[in-house]
């Protein structure tokens, strides 16, 4: 997490799950679907 112009801003990666993953619920927030998110994995 960074703040810039007062806004926190996130980098998301690919890894293994850990016990507590909320990349679904900050996904849905954003409207952003599984597929989406595997698509730009793959590139």
């Amino acid at each position: 997490m960074e703040i810039k112009d007062n806004r926190n801003t996130f980098k998301l990666k690919r890894s293994f799950p850990d016990t507590s993953s909320y990349a679904r619920n900050i996904a849905e927030k954003y409207g952003i679907t599984y597929e989406q998110m595997k698509e730009i994995g793959e590139t």
